[in-house]
């Protein structure tokens, strides 16, 4: 909801915002409420809650899981320390085999499960958020790739969130304020 109301959402009537951190969080707004059932978002209104490849989302697009399919795809042994997603980024970069499948595999799932509900729910806009848009010139183009190996043409231009430090305060203070006047999030 920062984002919406002053950052990189802003001025848009529908967007979905995500954050790729130790998990996947997620807003689909409308009007900047958040929209939390009917047909054209997941259960909740909450991305994590999506499937992807018979998993749920936050198996195949996390901290713990991006650091697992590197770990597999490179062959590590069990005792090896795993390196965190910012370092396998690093290594995708200086073009690491594994580190790129890894990302593209990771974000191209994440671009696939969020396709249907995007072509559902037809944002305007979608801001990606949290630690990993840091790394957003490798996980921009796999998103993207997932989105349209799902249906060509169907992608929103997205974004990187332009507040990040302090979009949740922004957020939670307009959700705080709302809430107080009774204003009921969007159902469709």
């Amino acid at each position: 909801m920062g984002e919406y109301r002053a950052g990189a959402a802003a001025g848009r009537r529908r967007a979905v915002c995500i954050t790729l951190g130790t998990g996947v969080g997620s807003s689909f707004l409308d009007g900047g409420n958040p929209v939390v059932d009917g047909p054209d978002v997941p259960p909740g209104g909450r991305a994590h809650r999506i499937a992807v490849d018979g998993l749920p989302l936050e198996e195949v697009v996390s901290r713990r899981a991006i650091r697992r399919f590197y770990a597999r795809a490179a062959a590590l042994p069990d005792d090896h320390r795993l390196p965190d997603v910012h370092d396998i980024a690093g290594s995708a970069r200086a073009g690491d085999a594994h580190a790129l499948r890894t990302v593209r595999h990771c974000f191209g799932a994440l671009g696939r499960a969020l396709a249907p509900w995007c072509e559902r729910f037809r944002p305007e806009l979608l801001v990606v958020g949290g630690s990993m848009a840091g790394s957003w010139d490798l996980v921009g183009p796999a998103v993207r790739a997932g989105f349209e190996s799902w249906a060509p043409g169907t992608a929103p231009p997205t974004a990187t969130a332009l507040r990040p430090a302090d979009a949740p305060l922004i957020g939670a203070a307009h959700w705080a304020l709302h809430r107080s006047a009774g204003t009921p999030p969007v159902r469709i």
